[in-house]
Order: structure tokens, then C-alpha cells, then sequence
């Protein structure tokens, strides 16, 4: 057991760092993250390229980014706000017509009747087997992995809910979940669909972050993992105002005792940065992490 206020190393203040360094320090730790760049954030910032013009330098979007996490570290009251969209993917098609997948599965139904009646029929019934899956799935994403050589009671418990949950599906997705579970993503979509575009942008979800091909073992898991989510095969089609890096900016956590703190390759200079791109008066600070500030920080090495 950490003793509460010991001092744990964070390497790297990516997003997932940024989230790690949080929890730490609520639950009364003392984070230090370091950072090689002057900036934070990993591959979800937002750069300026050429003066005055930003992007995100890595991922283009904010999917998954879990409901829970965001609540409970605040995110929208330290400025994070989401554009919404009622699109989850556009897939382009440069020899026929593009494709559209909507949150709404009968919507995305009819518009793939443009490109098949086969697979306009068959899409309801595979959105809805996903949806039975991902509803039995969704503990795994919040659950601690069990330590093997010493079962505690919750983690006998925690496998003993997925095991009820197991149960509650019907026999048909019972052996859905046995049989994609180690399958190629694009065995899966292939014995689905007919469409070439269609087949092609839900098997993307299940290499996207992933050193694989979509034939390579296992991959299904990126789609059964999007469907404990929020039910669904493809990420959100959400973005966060402002660019990608508005998450690492955002994710901020309450920490009245200034328990963590950043050091990155400054070297204790000012950073003199308020945000993606913008450069004015910058100031080292250590304690709160990026407590009620666009600012990144940096602490003297």
C-alpha cells in the first residue's frame, strides 16, 4: 500500500499521464510528471504549424473519451466543451459516393440503401448484437485487473458480475463473443457486409491505435471495446472546441493541497505558453497541475 503523500513518477504527460497524475493526486498522493517537450499533452495537442494557424498535430479526434473520467475530473467546469455531431464517421469514397454512419442505427440503415439492400437490412441486426455485447463488456473498463496470485474478494466479485453479464446475453451472442473476441476484424465486417467502403470504415476502429492489419488476430477486440462505450462500432463523431489539445488543457483536477507537479525540457525556463499557439508572459510553476489555467508549466530540474 503507497502511503498517502509519497511521491510517484509519471513519465511522459500525455493524456493518459495528465489523467494517471489526476486520480493520483485525489487520492492524496504527490504526482510528478515529466515531460521531454515543452508542451503537454502527447499526441492529443493542438500545434501552430506556421504563425497564426494551428492543428492537431496527431489525432483528429476525441473518441473514446469515457463519460465517467470527464465527470468526475471536471472536465467542462475548467473549459472543455465538445461540439456534438449527430454523424459518427464520414468515409469518402473517390470512385462513388461517400458513406455516412449516424448514432442513429435505422439512419444509417437508410443510407446505406443507396449502396446496398443487402447490407441497408443486415446493418440493424449487427448494430444491435454490438449493443447487447458492449452492454456486457462495459465493467471491463473500469475495473482493476485482478492480481492472479492473490484473489481478493472484489475481484472475485468483479468476475462473478461479467459472468452474470455473460449469462444475460442470448445464445446467439454468447458465441458472437467467444468467436470475435480472437478474430480478425476483417473476417468479421466481410461475413456482415458487401460494400467495400462500409466494410472498410468499421474495420478501421479496430486497427486505429493498433500496430495490426485489419487481418491480423484479434483485432475485433478495438470494436467490442467501442461498444462497451456507448454501444456502438465507431468512435464519436464529437469534437472538443478549440482542437484536440483542449483535452490535455482541460484535464485539470481539484487538488486544494498543490500535491502535483510537471517538469519538462525546459530546464526551469518560462514556458510562455497559454495555450496552443500562443505565446505570451509564461511562469514556472509547481504544485496544482495546470490548476485553473490555459498555461503549460514547467518546474526548475
Amino acid at each position: 500500500m503507497v502511503s498517502r503523500g509519497a511521491r510517484v513518477v509519471i513519465v511522459g504527460a500525455g493524456h493518459n499521464g495528465l489523467v494517471a497524475a489526476c486520480y493520483l493526486a485525489k487520492a492524496g498522493l504527490a504526482p510528478l510528471v515529466l515531460e521531454r517537450r515543452e508542451v503537454v499533452g502527447g499526441v492529443a495537442v493542438t500545434e501552430e504549424f506556421h504563425r497564426g494557424f494551428l492543428c492537431p498535430a496527431v489525432l483528429h479526434g476525441a473518441g473514446p473519451l469515457l463519460p465517467k473520467i470527464a465527470a468526475e475530473l471536471q472536465l467542462e467546469k475548467h473549459g472543455l466543451s465538445m461540439i456534438p455531431s449527430d454523424v459518427r464517421v464520414l468515409a469518402l469514397d473517390p470512385d462513388g459516393p461517400s458513406l455516412r454512419i449516424y448514432d442513429d442505427s435505422a439512419r444509417t440503415a437508410m443510407e446505406l440503401t443507396r449502396l446496398s439492400a443487402r447490407d441497408a437490412k443486415t446493418y440493424a441486426a449487427f448494430h444491435s448484437s454490438f449493443e447487447q455485447l458492449g452492454r456486457a463488456l462495459a465493467p471491463v473498463l473500469s475495473m482493476t485487473p485482478p492480481d492472479v496470485d492473490d484473489l481478493s474478494t472484489a475481484d472475485y466479485l468483479n468476475l462473478g458480475k461479467l459472468g452474470l453479464n455473460f449469462r444475460s446475453l442470448d445464445k446467439k451472442d454468447a458465441y458472437r463473443l467467444l468467436r470475435w473476441g480472437p478474430m480478425a476484424v476483417a473476417d468479421l465486417v466481410t461475413e456482415w457486409f458487401e460494400t467495400d467502403l462500409l466494410c472498410a470504415t468499421i474495420a478501421a476502429r479496430g486497427i486505429f491505435g493498433a500496430s495490426a492489419g485489419p487481418w491480423s488476430a484479434g483485432t475485433s477486440v478495438g470494436l467490442l471495446l467501442q461498444a462497451a462505450m456507448d454501444g456502438q462500432v465507431t468512435a464519436p463523431g464529437s469534437a472538443p472546441k478549440g482542437g484536440i489539445g483542449a483535452i490535455s488543457f482541460g484535464r485539470r483536477c481539484d487538488d486544494p493541497h498543490r500535491r502535483s507537479c510537471c517538469r519538462n525540457s525546459c530546464k526551469g525556463r518560462r514556458s510562455g505558453r497559454r495555450g496552443p499557439g500562443r505565446r505570451g508572459r509564461g511562469r514556472r510553476e509547481c504544485g496544482h497541475f495546470q490548476r485553473r489555467s490555459q498555461r503549460n508549466f514547467t518546474e526548475a530540474g
